[in-house]
């Protein structure tokens, strides 16, 4: 008897537990979601929201501040640029599934001719923030013979066993856009995996935020690491309008049935 006990004992815990887990996804972020919080930098009163509007605050979503630790990955007489001092992202929770989501901000990403005024110039849009809309400087494309953006991103802050989705966002509305095609998308994974693609930009709605997807991978102990994104293209007519408002990781809603264009809009509007 005594150790049927136990076991119905041991049983109901492992139940407790997994109820448990059940309820704090259904009440709101994980506590993986909460310690990010540490690296909030707008709203900037944030030690000032009450307790009870802290899912709110999660919810509408957070800039984050740089990581000190955060390096160029090019020298720096290299075509690139690195605004490793700027460094900072956008960190929400999607309220529905209670999963992490981040854009990562062009000012964090590597933009080859990005500090050459001939080729892009840096404007500002509204960024929807708890309680707030920030102003945050996006590039447009001036020009451009070559598009070439490239970014990091560690993996470590995302929900686990989830499949992820890893987009560009970006607007089209220059004169030059009939001259657009193909643009290539690259993903390499922490497990050595590299994913490519590509997508007619000419096909694409113009004057509105889409979403280019370069692909999709399921957080788990293989990808926990260091994912790599690339937007590129050479064109054969110099092109201007071309605006990237960030790239996008959120986790992808197999029930959603509503269009993928539309819900960018939803999301950052």
């Amino acid at each position: 008897m005594e150790a049927g006990a136990a076991t119905n004992g041991a049983s109901t815990s492992a139940d407790d537990e997994t109820n448990r887990g059940s309820r704090e996804e259904e009440e709101g972020p994980s506590l993986n979601s909460l310690a990010l919080m540490r690296k909030v930098t707008t709203p900037a009163n944030i030690s000032s929201v009450d307790i009870k509007d802290w899912c709110r605050v999660i919810y509408e979503g957070v800039l984050l501040k740089k990581n000190a630790q955060a390096k160029s990955h090019y020298p720096l007489n290299s075509i690139y640029l690195s605004y490793q001092y700027q460094l900072q992202d956008k960190f929400w929770v999607d309220e529905k599934l209670h999963k992490n989501c981040f854009l990562v901000l062009p000012k964090a990403c590597d933009i080859a001719g990005g500090d050459e005024e001939s080729c892009w110039s840096w404007i500002t849009e509204k960024e929807n923030c708890f309680r707030s809309a920030v102003d945050i400087p996006v590039p447009e494309s001036k020009q451009l013979s070559w598009l070439l953006i490239q970014g990091r991103f560690k993996t470590r802050a995302l929900s686990p066993n989830t499949t992820y989705e890893v987009a560009f966002v970006v607007k089209v509305n220059g004169p030059d856009s009939s001259s657009i095609s193909n643009v290539t998308l690259e993903l390499d994974l922490p497990d050595g995996t590299k994913q490519t693609g590509t997508e007619d930009l000419e096909r694409k709605p113009k004057k509105k935020w889409i979403k280019l997807c370069a692909s999709e991978f399921m957080m788990g102990p293989k990808t926990v690491g260091t994912i790599i994104f690339a937007l590129q293209q050479p064109f054969k007519v110099r092109m201007s309008g071309l605006i990237l408002r960030g790239v996008l990781i959120h986790p992808k809603d197999d029930s959603a049935k509503h269009n993928q264009d539309d819900a960018v809009e939803h999301e950052f509007l």
